[in-house]
């Protein structure tokens, strides 16, 4: 059976990673650190409703500790014994959003070479997205249009997890929500429902 730990470190790390991501665009400096503040009072809360009779050095000794690797944190919620940490806010990197200048437009085939080289730079957030983003050249495999054109994108798995796949990067395609929906409908057309075969690249 797995550490109650583990799973909310599991459950939680990825909410605190894609909102992070998502705002880093702003002056969140500030954000991160009261977040990473509020957090920790929240995870002493939860310490003390787990072992309410334990001391808090006990506690502390327990659930605190220091990151491994270049990233020199000393004061981390994790599971020790399974080598789990839970992310902070702070360990984002703020990255500024570029405006475009009022005359650059998408539709203009002179600039092609400067929006594919935005929207590399644009893309290079969280590192599944990021490595997916630029496999695929950009593109959505299922209608081959660029995966920045306004859409919401999704993550697809081709062999889907309940029956076994991974969510290792072989295993994933960066889609469109409609491409997503559309390639999961039986009423697929066949190439579409290629992406759904495991040997499918």
């Amino acid at each position: 059976m797995g550490s109650p730990t583990v799973a909310l470190i599991n459950e939680m790390n990825p909410v605190i990673r894609g909102w992070s991501n998502y705002f880093r665009i702003g002056v969140a400096s500030k954000v991160f650190s009261d977040l990473d503040n509020f957090m920790y009072y929240r995870a002493q809360r939860y310490m003390k409703r787990r072992h309410p009779r334990k001391s808090g050095w006990w506690r502390t000794t327990k659930y605190w500790g220091h990151t491994i690797g270049p990233r020199q944190d000393r004061w981390v919620f994790l599971d020790k014994v399974r080598h789990a940490t839970l992310r902070k806010f702070a360990w984002t990197k703020i990255v500024r959003h570029r405006l475009v200048p009022t005359t650059s437009s998408p539709d203009d085939p002179t600039l092609q070479d400067y929006w594919r080289q935005r929207r590399t730079r644009t893309h290079a957030t969280a590192s599944p997205y990021r490595q997916l983003f630029q496999r695929q050249k950009g593109l959505c495999p299922s209608c081959h249009q660029h995966l920045e054109n306004g859409e919401e994108t999704h993550i697809h798995h081709v062999m889907p997890k309940q029956h076994g796949g991974k969510d290792d990067l072989v295993n994933l395609r960066l889609v469109h929500r409609n491409c997503h929906h559309q390639i999961h409908s039986s009423k697929a057309p066949l190439g579409v429902r290629r992406l759904l075969e495991p040997g499918a690249r």
